[in-house]
């Protein structure tokens, strides 16, 4: 049983993560330029994976996983690696990096949702329930006239996010099933598995010359993938296992602004007043659903 965190501990390891994800978002766009979304989805898993091996190897551990770290990395490699990955580089070309985080946000709703109905000690409860709603209130919002407009070309990137928020909501409650591993181990496990089967789909559905513009993207690519990946999903991980997966993602209170704000600055970038509001009734239903 984990020694149960602090809430100075839990606002600057929520802080570290956002900022992190949030940064990502950024990096994201700008290789979309160069990359397809599977063969970016392979590179990030990659180079993360490199990363925390370089870690291991240089702190003395193993990298031979055991068995329940081989199960872990097939779910955690699909559910938090190669399928969202992919899923928000197809997003973000089409919506660009800040809306596309805002979206992202409803990830914390569908994971208390689930967590409701499989975990006892995640139990939503009365005002709870309005903050669920609120959230989804935000969603619609924040798609706005896409969600009746009939085009499937605006409504694609909008999907491909709600399924993001699917696929992370799902492996945030499973994971609570390895509690026993290390987070970083979890995190090696992860990435490897979900670099590896991006590369597989890569080289099947697209074509082989965009690896070698790896070498001209290398420094975005070590960020990304390091900075981006490796280490907001193992502090993640430790998180989900010593707070609860609940109250780890709430991260969604500050992915998004960070996402947005950065996104405004750097890229130049226009979120509009309705999506604006969107957003901040999506963090209004997450800080509902996630205050206990």
């Amino acid at each position: 049983m984990h020694k149960p965190l602090s809430t100075p501990a839990l606002i600057a390891t929520l802080g570290v993560i956002a900022l992190l994800w949030g940064g990502s978002f950024i990096v994201l766009k700008t290789l979309t330029s160069a990359f397809q979304p599977f063969t970016l989805s392979a590179m990030r898993g990659g180079v993360a994976a490199c990363a925390l091996a370089l870690f291991f190897v240089a702190t003395g551990r193993s990298l031979r996983p055991a068995g329940a770290e081989l199960r872990a990395a097939g779910m955690m490699g699909t559910l938090h690696g190669w399928l969202p990955n992919v899923l928000v580089t197809f997003a973000v070309m089409g919506l660009g990096a800040g809306l596309a985080a805002m979206l992202q946000s409803s990830a914390p709703l569908v994971t208390a949702l689930m967590a409701h109905a499989v975990l006892p000690s995640e139990r939503i409860a009365g005002r709870q329930w309005i903050g669920v709603g609120l959230g989804f209130v935000g969603v619609v919002a924040l798609i706005g006239p896409e969600a009746v407009s009939g085009s499937s070309a605006s409504l694609a990137p909008v999907v491909a996010m709600a399924g993001v928020a699917l696929s992370y909501a799902l492996g945030n409650v499973l994971v609570r099933r390895y509690s026993a591993v290390a987070p970083e181990r979890l995190a090696l496990g992860q990435q490897a598995f979900g670099g590896l089967f991006a590369a597989a789909l890569a080289l099947a559905v697209e074509p082989w010359s965009a690896w070698s513009q790896a070498r001209q993207w290398w420094p975005e690519l070590i960020v990304f993938g390091a900075l981006g990946s490796a280490l907001p999903f193992t502090l993640f991980m430790w998180l989900i296992q010593r707070a609860g997966p609940v109250k780890a993602t709430m991260t969604g209170y500050l992915v998004p602004l960070v996402a947005a704000t950065l996104a405004t600055l750097t890229l130049g970038e226009e979120i509009l007043p309705r999506q604006m509001l969107g957003g901040a009734i999506i963090l209004a239903g997450v800080w509902m659903v996630t205050r206990r």
